[in-house]
């Protein structure tokens, strides 16, 4: 069955997930636990929305930067033109956050935890405010 199959093949794919425990539609491994069905999907696991300090305007094109801690995986992202960035797709662990755009001070938290259950992340949401220097 090829990936992303018609809705209608659904009950198929849930019937060969939990009767076998060891297909998914994409015909790859399946690590969850018999009977547990995982939407196919990626979830980002840190959303971030950026604004002006003083206004409280979305700050687009600012970059967040996320260094992981213990050997999880570094990502980074440009933010849109609503001030909001995802990051850190299907990426569990601990992670020093940093914001930086041009004119505003450099906004950072440390050890942001990522966590995740069967299927995903458990999604994070930050609130970035940025600063211009005096």
């Amino acid at each position: 069955m090829p990936c992303g199959a018609p809705v209608r093949l659904a009950a198929v794919v849930v019937a060969v997930v939990i009767v076998a425990g060891a297909a998914t539609a994409c015909g790859t491994r399946d690590v969850t636990p018999p009977g547990v069905v995982c939407a196919m999907y990626a979830a980002a696991g840190l959303n971030v929305t950026v604004t002006d300090s003083v206004s409280g305007a979305p700050v687009s094109g600012a970059t967040v930067v996320a260094v992981g801690r213990n050997g999880a995986r570094n990502d980074s992202t440009i933010t849109g033109s609503g001030g909001t960035a995802a990051l850190l797709y299907e990426a569990p662990g601990s992670f020093d956050v940093t914001v930086r755009l041009s004119g505003y001070a450099t906004w950072s938290r440390a050890g942001i935890a990522i966590a995740k259950d069967v299927c995903h992340v458990i999604p994070v949401s930050l609130g970035a405010r940025l600063q211009r220097p005096r």
